[in-house]
């Protein structure tokens, strides 16, 4: 029995399927594509490769060549991502079929679209807070002033790579202290007293990244 030119790539630890070059019919499927698809290896060759992407013309995703963050349509309808390999063979009477290997990206793909929605949440929480809110790196430059701060200092619709030391009244440092008192110069001209109460933000090793301030106005 003459050897199939995509059996080296069958017994990979990783999703991989043969499709038709012509028709975009499945040819085979390898055990790891039924965890992925939620579908059997005989199933999963009843079908067209269009019945499994989703979203996007399937001939864009049949282009020899790597395919980032690809969305599949699982048998029980939920969306799926991979990064996506192609690789165009012939066979021994010179048809050509595409190898197509998945490496699963979901779990990624799903705790990043979560890090986005709890980051604008608490974004919509500080901008709508009556409080004054930023950021800083760790060389003092801004990398977030909530709605309150940008607009007692005139800051908004402005890049926010600078220094809080450019709107301090006084040219002080910020104060390594949890909690100081400064003196801001406002879009007006006006001087206010801000109170901050400092938290210092870090990784999970414990390395502090940057620094969070929140401020109120005093007399």
């Amino acid at each position: 029995m003459a050897r199939n030119c995509w059996d080296s790539f069958i017994g990979m630890p990783l999703p991989v399927l043969v499709v038709c070059a012509t028709t975009h019919r499945l040819l085979h499927a390898n055990v790891h594509s039924e965890s992925f698809f939620d579908c059997h290896q005989n199933n999963l060759t009843q079908m067209r490769w269009g019945d499994l992407v989703a979203g996007v013309d399937d001939e864009v995703t049949l282009m020899p060549g790597f395919c980032p963050s690809v969305t599949y349509r699982s048998a029980c309808g939920e969306l799926r991502w991979a990064d996506t390999f192609v690789s165009s063979l012939e066979q021994q009477d010179g048809s050509q079929v595409f190898v197509v290997t998945l490496h699963d990206t979901t779990h990624t793909r799903t705790v990043e679209c979560s890090l986005r929605e709890t980051c604008h949440m608490f974004r919509v929480m500080l901008d709508s807070a009556d409080v004054l809110a930023l950021i800083l790196d760790n060389s003092g430059r801004i990398v977030y002033a909530n709605r309150c701060l940008t607009d007692l200092l005139g800051m908004r619709g402005r890049p926010l790579s600078i220094q809080l030391r450019d709107f301090l009244a006084k040219q002080e440092d910020v104060s390594p202290s949890e909690e100081y008192s400064c003196a801001l110069s406002t879009a007006t001209g006006d001087v206010v007293s801000v109170l901050w109460r400092k938290v210092a933000l870090g990784d999970a090793s414990g390395n502090q990244k940057a620094v969070a301030l929140l401020g109120t106005h005093t007399q």
